[in-house]
């Protein structure tokens, strides 16, 4: 299954970009990627952001180049916490609130007018993603730093917090 969010000026994905989810991909296929998020259009180029074959996450700009690939992965079954970002010139990568790439790329997006992105699915055929995804997060107009996954990793990833600031059940609400 695939969410289309439709085109939106405010939602295009070339100049600048962080992105985060939560991702428990199911299954992985040598050759097969299984995208986050990606376009729905033909002949543009856009971000792509997916789960390669050996669930390494791989960042591209689609119909042109591989901005940057991770250097650990994200294990099948499993929930794993992935953050990228773009400012134009780096491409960086995290998994789990850790950094697991910073690579400097040349050359910028150019995004068609009209392009829808799509969740949990690229353009391509068999490029649906295989599993579960949640707390997706996506802007165009702030970069998040290091720091921001980090927090953001520990700020969901601490169950044994509940009732903490920040964390609560449904049965404290009552």
């Amino acid at each position: 299954q695939m969410v289309t969010l439709g085109y939106s000026g405010s939602l295009v994905l070339y100049q600048t970009a962080s992105f985060s989810a939560w991702v428990n991909p199911n299954s992985a296929t040598a050759g097969n990627t299984r995208s986050i998020i990606g376009g729905s259009g033909t002949g543009d180029q856009y971000l792509e952001l997916r789960v390669t074959g050996t669930n390494t996450i791989n960042a591209l700009e689609q119909g042109v180049a591989s901005l940057c690939t991770s250097a650990g992965s994200v294990p099948n079954g499993s929930w794993s916490y992935v953050g990228f970002t773009w400012d134009g010139t780096t491409c960086n990568i995290y998994i789990n609130g850790a950094q697991s790439v910073s690579t400097t790329v040349s050359g910028s997006f150019n995004a068609g007018a009209g392009e829808a992105y799509q969740l949990g699915k690229g353009y391509g055929t068999g490029e649906n993603f295989d599993g579960l995804l949640d707390e997706v997060h996506e802007s165009n107009s702030t970069i998040r730093s290091a720091s921001w996954y980090l927090a953001e990793y520990n700020n969901q990833n601490a169950p044994g917090n509940v009732g903490s600031p920040g964390f609560w059940t449904w049965s404290l609400l009552q």
